[in-house]
């Protein structure tokens, strides 16, 4: 019974110790068998989720036929809003010019009608091309349309100076007035186009594995 009580006592250890060594022994082979299986990554940087997203550029994602779409929309609006800013702009001059004339407020005022109504139009084309052109991504400015618009009244001032027709003159307010509204919201336009937001930077994790086994850990990014 000694005997066999001293050779328990020894073996004890002994497979306590081939215990403990088998499984990690297995999950040894099985960890270097899926390392051998598994293909080595490119020696390229892997994507991975960027930190800083670079933001769209409006040139690629807009169509080719924008400008056309937008141009069509601002004469569009500018026709529209004239005609209905020239409405009241005819009842108010009327009305001014009858109560400037002899025959008081019931006299017929046609001409004082007409020059209200020019006025109106000159100052609701603006808003008309600006509202406009906001429905297919316009970026000028309100204040664009209105400086272009002063513009163009003044060019057609200085231009009825040296027309003799007299009935001509009036018509060249609205049409100057038309032409520099276009041309004022198209540079506003082309300005706020053209401030380009600062290049974000996209930092991301990258590894290298080479040939030799060697893994390189580091960082890439664009400026």
């Amino acid at each position: 019974m000694t005997c066999i009580k001293t050779l328990l006592t020894g073996m004890c250890p002994l497979l306590l110790t081939l215990a403990l060594i088998t499984p990690g022994t297995g999950f040894a082979s099985t960890g270097l068998r899926l390392l051998e299986d598994a293909p080595l990554p490119s020696a390229e940087p892997q994507g991975g989720p960027r930190l800083l997203e670079l933001p769209p550029d409006p040139e690629r994602t807009s169509s080719p036929l924008m400008p056309v779409f937008r141009i069509v929309a601002e004469v569009g609006g500018i026709f529209g809003a004239a005609f209905i800013a020239g409405v009241p702009g005819a009842f108010i001059g009327g009305i001014i010019c009858s109560n400037m004339r002899a025959g008081g407020p019931g006299h017929e005022c046609w001409d004082g009608a007409g020059y209200g109504f020019i006025g109106g139009m000159v100052v609701g084309a603006p808003l008309g091309a600006w509202a406009g052109a906001r429905f297919v991504e316009g970026q000028g400015t309100l204040l664009g349309a209105f400086a272009g618009s002063g513009v163009g009244a003044g060019a057609a001032l200085v231009t009825a100076y040296f027309v003799t027709n007299d009935d001509l003159k009036p018509a060249l307010f609205p049409l100057f007035s038309f032409v520099g509204t276009l041309v004022g919201y198209e540079l506003s336009h082309a300005f706020n186009s053209e401030k380009k937001a600062a290049p974000a930077v996209s930092i991301q994790p990258s590894l290298t594995v080479g040939r030799d086994g060697h893994t390189l850990l580091g960082m890439s990014g664009q400026f």
